[in-house]
């Protein structure tokens, strides 16, 4: 989460700068794509 933000403020002086929609966009699917891989994972080792 430190890099992120450190993203987002070194990015602000540039033409497209990472806004907080786009940062969050970035957690959220993250955050989705990692438990999918987990929860298909998962499916093999259950009885």
């Amino acid at each position: 989460m430190y890099l992120l933000q450190i993203g987002v403020a070194l990015a602000a002086g540039t033409s497209a700068p990472l806004s907080v929609t786009d940062a969050l966009g970035n957690v959220l699917v993250g955050t989705v794509l990692v438990a999918f891989v987990y929860w298909s994972v998962d499916l093999g080792y259950s009885d």
